[in-house]
């Protein structure tokens, strides 16, 4: 082969490759720009992250602080609490054997008004009894003819 026939060959070869380099040339320029087109947003999405994670961050400190505050006003209201009932357990302690006190010597009162009462029902029984004899001799002083010195039922 002559060298014009190689030069017409290669020629030909390279205006057939032309269309496809520049076809290959476009699809890389968009390979790039997509690549471009990802990496900026990865970007965009870190710095969003980033500025979502500053505020949660701000947000939660700024909660922080009067979160601790109260829990220490809770802690003192707490042990204030914990004085309170330590106090009125003592205080329901010494009640409580008061009134055990109480309700013994409630007890022991009742106990002796019922020996009381018992009593009286005997005293009230034994002066049935001897104004029931009284009577009696008083009937029997009259029936003899003599005047008794108290009547009936005055003594």
């Amino acid at each position: 082969m002559s060298e014009a026939t190689w030069l017409v060959l290669i020629q030909a070869a390279l205006v057939a490759c032309v269309p496809m380099y520049l076809a290959w040339q476009a699809h890389r320029t968009e390979v790039a720009r997509l690549a471009a087109e990802e990496d900026r947003k990865a970007a965009d999405s870190e710095e969003t992250t980033a500025k979502a994670t500053d505020i949660v961050t701000k947000t939660a400190l700024g909660m922080l602080d009067p979160l601790e505050r109260r829990l220490k006003l809770v802690e003192g209201e707490a042990r204030n609490l914990r004085g309170i009932i330590v106090a009125l357990e003592q205080t329901v302690r010494e009640q409580a054997i008061l009134i055990a006190n109480q309700a013994a010597t409630i007890r022991e009162q009742s106990a002796t008004i019922k020996e009381q009462q018992c009593r009286i029902d005997q005293l009230i029984l034994e002066n049935s009894r001897m104004r029931a004899g009284i009577d009696l001799l008083t009937r029997q002083v009259l029936q003899l003819g003599a005047k008794p010195a108290f009547p009936a039922g005055e003594g």
